[in-house]
């Protein structure tokens, strides 16, 4: 009862909004040439961050010389540092806002003042912060996707679809409200020439044995999304009776209890990047990354590493890299994985020259 009241409560609030907020649609047409585009997607994933990326390269390859600005969390905006078809990158800390909300006022007014033409709502879920920031930027042409229960949120609404589209295909559908036929460019994240010496630097500082491979290994994950850390464990075992081969365990700040579950061994490398942007520089010189769904697989796959993936409760169709480099072993239909299909896997892919 509770949980219907909740969601009964949350539509009258959406249905509110956008009443409210209610997109003037009088005929109004998508802007030709804006010289000041905005596009939100203020959250504090990765994954999220990374599928972005076509949508943003369409836009400033068809608006060469306009300025296009971006919205995220305050979390991992030095990642895409290396963008060069993104002018300027606002941060969105709402942590800090709720702290101290003249800063949030300051931020909105900073946005306001650039006078943006055109803004894309990023964000294929309805999400009230991302609505909001849209209709504050105060930008007269809004973009976004229809949800049923919430029309006329924007001037140019573009339909859900059922079918389950590659993430970063299904956002790029935005751009169709400036050119109805378009060509998704391949995700690729660029590194900045820092971003590579800081990973030679620490790749350095670990005295590796030559010659080597390397094979990439991140165990994180979110929920049941999660397999278990003692299986990856498992597959490092079994990757290091190659005898030239160096498995890099990579932990972040959500997995660093997780350490005792590796063995100890010369050519296994626990390996804590200090930022998410020298993570993905490190990935780049390794032969292939194993991992589950989580946002360093989409980094590792924007950066042209070859990956194996592990889903257990997400759907593949729409999340797993693309490409015949990328293994994805399915296990949403209730399958147990093993780690000797994992070892296998590794074997079988595109990255096979690497065990």
């Amino acid at each position: 009862m509770a949980a219907q009241i909740e969601q009964r409560l949350k539509s009258l609030l959406l249905r509110g909004l956008t009443r409210w907020f209610q997109a003037d649609r009088s005929g109004r047409a998508v802007p030709v040439a804006p010289e000041r585009i905005l596009v939100v997607r203020q959250d504090n994933r990765i994954g999220n961050l990374i599928f972005i990326l076509p949508l943003l390269e369409l836009l400033r390859n068809r608006f060469q010389t306009a300025r296009i600005d971006l919205i995220v969390g305050g979390r991992f905006p030095d990642l895409l540092q290396g963008c060069s078809f993104i002018n300027t990158i606002h941060c969105y800390d709402q942590l800090r806002f709720i702290r101290f909300p003249w800063l949030f006022f300051r931020f909105l007014y900073r946005i306001r003042s650039i006078h943006y033409e055109v803004v894309l709502d990023a964000k294929r879920v309805f999400s009230v912060n991302n609505f909001l920031l849209t209709v504050f930027s105060g930008a007269a042409f809004r973009i976004g996707f229809l949800h049923s229960d919430t029309p006329g949120k924007y001037n140019f609404e573009i339909p859900l679809n059922e079918e389950p589209f590659y993430e970063p295909v299904f956002l790029a559908r935005l751009f169709s409200a400036f050119q109805p036929d378009y060509s998704v460019p391949a995700l690729h994240l660029p590194l900045t020439a820092e971003m590579i010496n800081q990973a030679d630097i620490y790749l350095k500082r670990l005295d590796l044995p030559v010659p080597h491979r390397l094979i990439a290994v991140h165990p994180g994950g979110r929920g049941n999304k999660r397999w278990p850390p003692e299986s990856f464990a498992q597959v490092c075992t079994g990757l290091l009776s190659e005898p030239d081969i160096i498995v890099f365990v990579f932990l972040g700040p959500d997995e660093a209890t997780l350490e005792t579950c590796f063995p100890e061994h010369i050519r296994l490398r626990i390996i804590r990047p200090r930022t998410p942007s020298v993570m993905a520089a490190l990935f780049k010189s390794c032969r292939l990354l194993i991992c589950n769904d989580t946002g360093p697989l989409h980094v590792a796959a924007a950066v042209g590493v070859p990956t194996v993936s592990i889903f257990l409760s997400t759907s593949p169709l729409r999340l797993a890299p693309q490409g015949p480099q990328h293994k994805v072993l399915d296990g949403t239909h209730g399958q147990y994985m093993t780690p000797d299909q994992v070892v296998q896997a590794v074997k079988q892919s595109a990255g096979k020259e690497a065990v």
